[in-house]
């Protein structure tokens, strides 16, 4: 049975991950169309999407390079949350074209190995306790995701799109007192002796496709909600609901995830997951209105 203590941290890194998940859900689905209404035009905005792409390449590894070398996991989180709430304001205050898309290159710099850092110090943190149940906390993100994009439409005509990226670096801002209950670092010290083993070809492969990817994952979470607007005649309500359904459609699969993972491998499933967001993706391509959108996100 887990300690009272230990069921506090849990508690802890659940709403940390309902929080972060809640200010992604803000900010993502909206950033192009708000990029849009500023006057970027198609190509500007896939030119940006380009470079954030290619600095995030070089970045990250840097980063992680350098938090492993120096076993400050947790210290480098924090500087990544505090680094997306500046950069999440400075998208809000629109000072010029240049600031704008420099702001939101640091936070796509800032916001996925984040995302990415805060899974493995779960993770981390869950293995440390001997307990496999990283699906039902990952949940929590989902939940967050659905909650605040569920009412992100009525937010935009509220306050403007501006609106949307001030709430999403508050609650980035609420996330960062409760980052001392995550590990200081990632790994124990088996995986530090091992860790200038030479890696093996296979690690490469992974690394390249996980890049080409995202990088068409980046793409499409940029394009298709102007997409569902400008060919599709979706309306920013309808964008929000549709980011909602997508998310809390996931909580089933994130809460069976981990059974999966005990009948097969994370290579398996890795692989489901990519066909079926390229089954989706195709999908899109194919609509002529908005009426299927909810059914197809579920």
């Amino acid at each position: 049975m887990p300690s009272s203590s230990n069921g506090a941290t849990l508690r802890r890194i659940a709403a940390i991950t309902f929080l972060v998940f809640a200010s992604r859900g803000l900010a993502m689905p909206f950033l192009s169309l708000y990029v849009r209404s500023t006057g970027f035009t198609g190509t500007q905005i896939g030119t940006l999407i380009g470079v954030s792409s290619l600095v995030l390449l070089f970045s990250s590894p840097l980063v992680n390079t350098l938090a492993d070398r120096t076993r400050q996991h947790r210290r480098l989180y924090y500087s990544l949350v505090i680094t997306n709430i500046f950069a999440l304001l400075g998208i809000a205050s629109n000072l010029s074209q240049w600031f704008l898309a420099g702001s939101i290159i640091v936070r796509d710099s800032s916001d996925n190995p984040g995302a990415a850092l805060l899974a493995q110090l779960t993770v981390t943190w869950l293995d440390d306790q001997k307990r496999s149940i990283y699906g039902r906390l990952r949940a929590w993100g989902s939940l967050g995701w659905g909650v605040t994009t569920l009412i992100s439409g009525r937010l935009v005509a509220a306050g403007g799109y501006p609106f949307l990226f001030v709430l999403s670096a508050i609650l980035n801002l609420a996330v960062v007192p409760l980052i001392r209950v995550l590990p200081s670092n990632t790994a124990g010290k088996v995986v530090e002796q091992s860790a200038a083993a030479p890696r093996s070809r296979a690690f490469y492969i992974y690394l390249v496709g996980a890049f080409l990817f995202n990088f068409g994952a980046s793409a499409v979470s940029v394009f298709s909600f102007l997409y569902f607007k400008e060919s599709l005649g979706a309306s920013n309500e309808l964008i929000g609901v549709l980011s909602s359904v997508a998310a809390l459609s996931e909580i089933p699969a994130m809460i069976l995830i981990d059974r999966v993972l005990k009948r097969t491998n994370i290579r398996t499933t890795l692989v489901i997951g990519m066909l079926g967001q390229a089954v989706l993706w195709v999908a899109y391509t194919v609509l002529t209105g908005p009426t299927v959108l909810i059914p197809l996100m579920v």
